[in-house]
Parts: C-alpha cells; sequence; structure tokens
C-alpha cells in the first residue's frame, strides 16, 4: 500500500506535536514521579499514536505503541509505585 505523501505528512506532524505533549508528561513526572493519573495521560496519548499507525498499515509501529499503550495504562491504574520507574524509563526511551 502505497501512502499519499500528504496523509504521511500529516501523521508525522501529529507525533511530533504528541511527542511534545509525552515530553512535558514526563518532564512532570521526573520532578514527582507518583503520579498515576499522569501515566493515563501518556497512554491516552500513545493511543492516538497507535490508532492511526495501525490504521495506515505501519505494523511495526503499531504493536510498538499497543504495547507501550498498555504498560503505561496499567501503571497508571495500578497502586504499585515501584511499577512506575521503569514504566517512565521505558517512556523516555521511547522518546530518546
Amino acid at each position: 500500500m502505497e501512502l499519499d505523501s500528504e496523509l504521511l505528512e500529516s501523521f508525522i506532524e501529529d507525533i511530533n506535536s504528541l511527542n511534545l505533549e509525552l515530553l512535558q508528561i514526563l518532564k512532570d513526572l521526573n520532578k514527582q514521579l507518583n503520579q498515576p493519573e499522569l501515566f493515563l495521560t501518556l497512554s491516552n496519548i500513545i493511543d492516538r499514536i497507535h490508532g492511526t499507525a495501525t490504521t495506515l498499515g505501519f505494523e511495526e509501529l503499531g504493536a510498538y505503541t499497543g504495547s507501550l499503550k498498555s504498560v503505561t495504562r496499567l501503571t497508571g491504574n495500578s497502586k504499585v509505585e515501584r511499577a512506575q520507574k521503569p514504566v517512565f524509563q521505558l517512556m523516555m526511551n521511547y522518546l530518546g
């Protein structure tokens, strides 16, 4: 499947914009890690990337962001604080 160049450009712009939002959340988490609601916000933003990537046929990106979405959502819904630091590091690597 060949993607329209405008559609691809729009997707890249969306990812860049969403990554800036993710980065700001990670800065907030770096100051105070125990904020489960921010992990849920990360999950929601990643879900937007995941959905578009999957729709456009980017299978590997869809699988990767799907995993990130699941892990951040589980962390946001969890009461286990020790899980937050590794997930935070995983997200920092994603934006790396």
